[in-house]
């Protein structure tokens, strides 16, 4: 009985124990925001990178059960707090921001330089960790999609983009005219019924690419970005990361 107990014990702290180990990292913005993230690196030197940009409101956290598919499938991985969320809220001078007082959306608010926020982490990867632009994998939830569509496009050696839930707009980051730039790279959508907006944006948007062979568009059960995993469907984004 009391082996039983160990046994099961153990069974249980390695259900709860993360199963992957990375690395804190961190970088700077231009206007001074302290961009916090974890890599993790993997084992096979030639696979791609996988930048996660969560969505709204969210962290870096959410994408965990993403996370441990990507590392059985021999990804490495980048996942970092957006500005004014999770641990990206202070400034080099000390100052605390929040994504809550961003105020109004458009060009040269703080919804729009998460964009560049992006190119920031790419750069990182690349002076630190030696990676190269083309290495890398874009996957985005909700405003995370967004701006990882519109920051690949606008970053032509980026071939891959996985886009959970984006809309035709979110805080002013427009989609419909950069989704242009994808007639030819590996694009996927995906969505769920129950989720009106973001599925009727990215059908329309998938539908933008109907002579692209290499766009897709997977149908989620339900929720909103990070909230379709069930333990098999990000195994089903990850087998076409993996083609």
């Amino acid at each position: 009985m009391q082996r039983t107990i160990i046994i099961l014990s153990a069974l249980l702290l390695s259900v709860m124990m993360p199963l992957v180990a990375a690395e804190p990292v961190s970088f700077t913005t231009a206007d001074g925001i302290i961009i916090k993230g974890l890599y993790h690196a993997s084992r096979q030197p030639r696979k791609p990178v996988v930048i996660m940009l969560h969505g709204m409101g969210s962290t870096k956290e959410e994408w965990t059960p993403f996370e441990r598919t990507l590392v059985d499938a021999g990804f490495s991985y980048f996942a970092y707090d957006a500005r004014g969320h999770g641990e990206s809220t202070t400034t080099t001078t000390g100052a605390k921001i929040n994504y809550k007082n961003f105020g109004a959306p458009g060009p040269g608010s703080p919804w729009q330089a998460m964009i560049d926020d992006l190119d920031y982490a790419a750069v990182y990867l690349s002076h630190t960790k030696h990676i190269p632009e083309s290495s890398l994998i874009i996957v985005g939830a909700s405003i995370g999609a967004n701006i990882a569509l519109v920051w690949a496009a606008q970053h032509p050696s980026v071939n891959t983009v996985l886009l959970l839930s984006p809309g035709l707009d979110y805080a002013g980051i427009e989609t419909s005219t950069p989704v242009a730039q994808f007639q030819s790279r590996r694009i996927a959508f995906v969505a769920s019924p129950n989720d009106p907006y973001a599925y009727q944006s990215s059908r329309q948007l998938f539908n933008r690419l109907s002579s692209n062979p290499s766009a897709v568009f997977f149908t989620g059960a339900g929720g909103h970005g990070v909230q379709m995993f069930n333990g098999t469907f990000e195994k089903d984004l990850v087998r076409w990361l993996s083609k």
